[in-house]
Formats: structure tokens, sequence, C-alpha cells
């Protein structure tokens, strides 16, 4: 059931979404992770996945007991939820790390069998397939629960934001950035710097604001609506293409043209799956599908 639903929604059935952001097959399974991150999965689920197939879910940890009914206050409980998620993850490593090991595959042990189905899939000889994943076990924290405090959020700027954006041109489909990077949080700072619902860098900021000891604009939703508006106007212009503007958001355009470059194609999805190299890792690769999964 939960499968049709998401395939509907992501297929886009009550025709919302403009044409410039409709789900290529390429980033459908990717998106589909991203999804249930959002709306499937809350606070309570540590989902144990691989870093460069996100959708490989090898386990996915319910705490929701600790967290309802264990002893001690609320911290102490989610500190005790993450040591069981990241107990799991040394489990599935070993267990990986065992299997680019063996000489065959007999008798192998539940876990193992289960990671060996599971990694089916991804082409190449198995022992590198096993060794590679290994060292890309991931576990994600389901935002369900924080997705939707920032609709209820978001609904305070949302009208705001649409007709900034259509007075820039732009499609009102991008205001749905923010679920990304801050969920609508007014207060969010990330640890690099950025600041307020669209996360903007300090140096990025004072080109389009004011950013200095006494004001920093960046934390006015209304002026980083308009701060955001024009650098993605600028960026799509040099780019011409909305994944990669999205991503260049997150990467820096520089960085998204040198990736553009080095792989041969403005596809993201081809980017995505060959093109490993500096800071393209994690957040910048799934981005663009971070963004699809919230805006549909």
């Amino acid at each position: 059931h939960w499968h049709d639903l998401r395939g509907k929604i992501l297929n886009d059935f009550g025709g919302r979404i403009g044409k410039d952001f409709q789900l290529e097959e390429g980033l459908r399974q990717r998106a589909e992770f991203w999804f249930d991150i959002y709306a499937r999965y809350g606070e309570a689920h540590h989902i144990i996945h691989h870093v460069l197939y996100p959708w490989i879910i090898y386990r996915v940890v319910d705490a929701s007991e600790i967290l309802r009914n264990g002893s001690g206050p609320p911290w102490l409980r989610h500190d005790r939820a993450n040591k069981l998620a990241a107990q799991q993850v040394r489990e599935i490593r070993a267990a990986l790390l065992m299997l680019s090991k063996r000489v065959n595959y007999d008798n192998l042990t539940p876990l193992e069998a289960d990671l060996y189905d599971k990694l089916m899939p991804v082409n190449g000889p198995r022992p590198r397939v096993f060794k590679m994943a290994a060292q890309q076990v991931r576990s994600q924290l389901g935002q369900k629960d924080f997705f939707q405090r920032g609709l209820i959020n978001s609904s305070r700027y949302l009208p705001y934001m649409e007709e900034e954006f259509k007075r820039l041109g732009l499609p009102t489909e991008l205001t749905r950035m923010p679920f990304v990077e801050s969920s609508f949080n007014e207060d969010a700072r990330s640890k690099v710097g950025a600041s307020g619902i669209w996360q903007i860098m300090p140096n990025t900021g004072a080109s389009y604001m004011i950013v200095n000891q006494e004001i920093d604009e960046r934390n006015s939703p209304l002026k980083a609506t308009l701060a955001a508006g024009r650098l993605l106007h600028s960026y799509n212009h040099s780019l011409g293409s909305w994944p990669l503007t999205i991503t260049s958001y997150n990467h820096g355009i520089g960085n998204t043209q040198r990736a553009v470059h080095r792989v041969g194609t403005r596809d993201l999805s081809q980017i995505i799956a060959r093109y490993h190299q500096g800071d393209f890792k994690f957040a910048s690769s799934n981005f663009y599908t971070c963004f699809l999964a919230a805006l549909f």
C-alpha cells in the first residue's frame, strides 16, 4: 500500500508539478528513499543503508519503545537509541567485511545471506562490492516529525515566497528548497556557518544583503528569499538546468561546473553515478532528490 501511494505521488498524479521538475527514471530510487525519510520514518527510526546507493537499505532500527517508555530524561533515551543504531551499523559493517574475505558463499549466517541478497543489484566482483559496501555504511534518521513541523511553519512564508519568485521569473517549485535546508526553522544554524531558512553562507549572503556583527539579514525569511531567488536566477543563467542549479545551491556553482566537465555530461543522474571527487559527497549528490521528495 505504501509503495503504491508513494508511486502515485512521485508520478505527480495531481498534475501539480511543472515539467522542469518531473522525476526522471535515473533518479527515481534515490528520490523514493528521501520521500520515505520525510514521509514514512520519524525520529525513532534509524535507516541503515549504502552511501552510494541509499535505496539499498540493510535494516530499519525502530527505537520507538526506548524513546516512549525508556527510563531517564529524553536526552538519555535519544542517546540510548543512537547507541543501539551505532551498534547495528558496526554489526552490518563487520558482516560485509566477512563477506568480502570469503572464497565461497556457502553456509552464510542469516545476516550475511540477507546482505548478500540486498547487494545483488550492484555490479562488479562480489569481494570488491562487499568491501566497498563495508566502507559505505551509513545511518539516516527519519525526518517525518521534523518535516511536519516545517509544513506548519512554512505556511507563514510560502505565499510571499511564491509571489517573489514569480516576480523574478523563477518556478514557484523552488520555494520548497528550505524544507531540505532547514525545514523552515528561522533559527537554523549549521556548523559551517550557514544561517536562516535558506541556510545561506556568510560570504554568499554578503553579496546580496547586510551580513555583519550587528545585522544578519540571512535570518530574515523574506530578505533571504529575495537573495536566494537572485542567486538561483544567476546559477540557472549559467547552467541552463534546474537539477544542476539546485545541486549548485548546495555544492557551489564552480564545483558543479567542474563535475560536468570531468564526467562530460549535464545529466545529473550520470554525474552522481560516476563522479566521487572533492566535496561531491553524500549531501551534494542527494540534494536535488531531497528537493524533489519535499516538492512532491
